[in-house]
């Protein structure tokens, strides 16, 4: 294609794929700060190498091989461009209106609520199932059209405490939650 020629990192198909933006959530664009696309480049490498190596052994003949780093990148956020072409590239919110990142008093707290009912939950154990009562949370529609205020109302709630009792809370209510581990805490985990 067009951009065949031209040279390329990590950073650059990034902001050429619209991962930036996708990284950035509903604020500015950001860099993810892992080489997210050449590690993804490499690993369908790897795959392109093997299956050279099968069809050599089958057939006796080899490959030519050709890895993008532009599809690698398209190819790890395939819904959410399929989600763009289908929505006419109206902005997109995630799928869900309990994902997120939260600070809590002394570190950081992801939550993965992905059906409405883990959302409700989480209302629940955070305290606050008065805002289900809101009419601007009443329904599954309504909390998925006003995401942002519901992640700000959580927000609010979760940086009352740290992050041991919302994990205690969290597991108890049998909701999907980790402490945001640095790399340093993670090998040692």
């Amino acid at each position: 294609g067009p951009y065949g020629k031209r040279p390329a990192t990590d950073t650059i198909l990034q902001a050429l794929t619209g991962f930036s933006i996708g990284a950035g959530g509903s604020g500015s664009p950001m860099r993810v700060r892992v080489a997210v696309v050449d590690v993804s480049a490499g690993v369908y490498a790897g795959y392109a190498v093997l299956a050279a190596v099968i069809r050599r052994a089958r057939t006796g003949t080899g490959q030519y091989l050709d890895i993008s780093l532009m599809h690698s990148a398209a190819s790890l956020q395939s819904y959410k461009i399929a989600e763009d072409a289908a929505s006419g590239g109206a902005r997109q919110g995630e799928l869900f209106a309990g994902i997120g990142i939260y600070a809590s008093q002394d570190g950081y707290l992801a939550l993965s609520a992905m059906r409405d009912a883990h959302v409700v939950g989480l209302i629940e154990a955070i305290g606050r199932m008065d805002l289900l009562e809101e009419p601007r949370f009443s329904t599954v529609e309504k909390r998925l059209e006003r995401q942002d205020e519901l992640r700000e109302e959580i927000a609010h709630e979760i940086a009352r405490q740290p992050t041991g009792h919302w994990l205690t809370v969290m597991n108890k209510a049998d909701l999907l939650c980790q402490e945001v581990l640095s790399y340093s805490r993670f090998r040692k985990d």
